[in-house]
């Protein structure tokens, strides 16, 4: 993405008056940027990151008094699945390369980073208990991870079942905040649909 072109983008958003802006990313390969079979080329999204591309964007933002919520997608693993595989190697491994360390360190006073977007399935299992589980477990693991690795930035977690099930989310926040050595956290809440439906029943009655 050009400067030029990111920048727009960007001017746009500020004209709404938001003081946060997300930035969707990817790891390695994951990005139709990276694919060739898709008109991409191999290596650009790290590119981006190593070249200090993604650097400059989040700065960007900052200037124009909005905090980049920089957040992990992976459509075929993250968004709305449960691979915590993935999740181990690739989207932890991104968090903590010394590319990414290195960009937070130098935004970290108006910065925050969201591991990934809407995953894991809870409610929508066949034994929930377990899989809330697993969720916790996880999200904790790759949190003191982080802290080790000397991240100290608010860590944005998102609700569980493609980021709706709230409920779930927070009966394990506590645990979480209480295990994190900052306890420094921000959990999120999804309802894409239901700000839709409403806009829609909204249109309807006008």
């Amino acid at each position: 993405v050009s400067q030029s072109r990111y920048q727009v983008y960007i001017d746009q958003v500020a004209l709404t008056g938001a003081n946060c802006i997300r930035l969707p990313w990817y790891t390695n390969g994951q990005s139709w940027r990276d694919q060739p079979a898709n008109g991409g080329t191999a290596g650009t999204v790290n590119g981006y990151v190593n070249s200090g591309h993604l650097n400059n964007i989040i700065a960007y933002c900052i200037s124009k008094n909005m905090v980049p919520i920089l957040s992990i997608h992976d459509d075929s693993y993250i968004t709305c699945n449960q691979d915590w595989s993935h999740f181990n190697t690739a989207v932890m491994n991104f968090w903590t390369s010394s590319a990414v360390l290195n960009l937070i360190e130098n935004n970290k006073s108006r910065i925050i980073i969201n591991l990934a977007n809407e995953f894991d399935y809870v409610r929508w299992t066949a034994n929930p208990i377990n899989e809330l589980n697993t969720f916790k477990n996880n999200y904790t693991s790759a949190i003191t991870t982080l802290r080790n690795s000397g991240v100290k930035i608010p860590i944005m977690i998102d609700a569980p079942d493609c980021g709706q099930s709230s409920t779930e989310l927070l009966s394990v926040a506590n645990q979480m905040i209480n295990s994190d050595s900052e306890h420094n956290l921000i959990f999120q809440l999804m309802h894409t649909g239901l700000v839709m439906l409403l806009l829609k029943v909204k249109y309807k009655q006008n």
